[in-house]
C-alpha cells in the first residue's frame, strides 16, 4: 500500500508546500488526507449559488435535478450506509460525515444563499438530527460520541447557539428607470 511509503520527514527537513496539516504530525495523517477531500468535493457540490441554480431550474422544470434530490442522494450516501466491522472504513465514513455536517450547516448560514437553498437545508439538517436521535444508542463509544456531537451541532445551529446568523444581505436593485435610481 502507498502508506507504508509515506514516512515522516527526516529530523531537519523542512516541511514545504507539498506537504499539508494533519492532527499526527511529523506522521503522514491519511484520516486528514480524507478530511480534506471531502471538504474540496463537498466545497464544490454546496456552492451557494450551484444550489440556488438547482432549485430555480427544477421550478421551471421538474426533470431537472433538485436541490432536495441532490441532498437525498448526499445523505443516502454519507450517513445511510452500513457500518461494519472495518474500523478504518467506519472512520474514514465519520470523517466524511463529520465533513457533510459541517458544510451544511455553513450553506444554511451562509449569508450569500438564498431563502429557499437555507430553508431547504435547515430542513435537512433538523430531519437528519431526529434520524440520529432515533437510532439505538448501540455501538463502539466512537461511533456513539460521533452520533452525539453530530447531532448537538446541528440542534446549536437550527436554535442559533451558535451565534446569531446575519441577515441575508438583499440583492441591490438594478439602476435605472422605472426600478432604481
Amino acid at each position: 500500500a502507498v502508506i507504508s511509503h509515506l514516512t515522516p520527514p527526516a529530523p531537519g527537513f523542512r516541511d514545504d508546500r507539498e506537504t499539508f496539516d494533519g492532527y499526527t504530525a511529523p506522521a503522514f495523517d491519511e484520516f486528514a488526507a480524507a478530511e480534506i477531500a471531502a471538504d474540496l468535493t463537498l466545497a464544490e457540490l454546496l456552492q451557494p449559488n450551484r444550489c440556488a441554480r438547482l432549485v430555480q431550474q427544477h421550478s421551471f422544470d421538474q426533470r431537472f435535478m433538485s436541490l432536495d434530490y441532490l441532498l437525498d442522494r448526499l445523505l443516502d450516501a454519507t450517513w445511510r450506509g452500513e457500518s461494519g466491522s472495518d474500523s478504518y472504513r467506519d472512520e474514514l465514513v465519520r470523517i466524511v460525515q463529520r465533513a457533510v455536517v459541517r458544510h451544511l450547516v455553513a450553506l444554511a448560514g451562509n449569508r450569500e444563499a438564498s431563502p429557499a437553498v437555507k430553508s431547504v437545508v435547515s430542513l435537512r439538517l433538523g430531519q437528519l438530527a431526529e434520524e440520529l436521535s432515533g437510532r439505538s444508542i448501540g455501538g463502539p463509544p466512537i461511533a456513539i460520541a460521533h452520533r452525539d456531537a453530530i447531532v448537538r451541532e446541528i440542534n446549536r445551529f437550527l436554535s442559533r447557539e451558535a451565534g446569531p446568523i446575519e441577515e441575508t444581505e438583499r440583492l441591490p436593485t438594478p439602476p435605472g428607470s422605472p426600478i432604481g435610481n
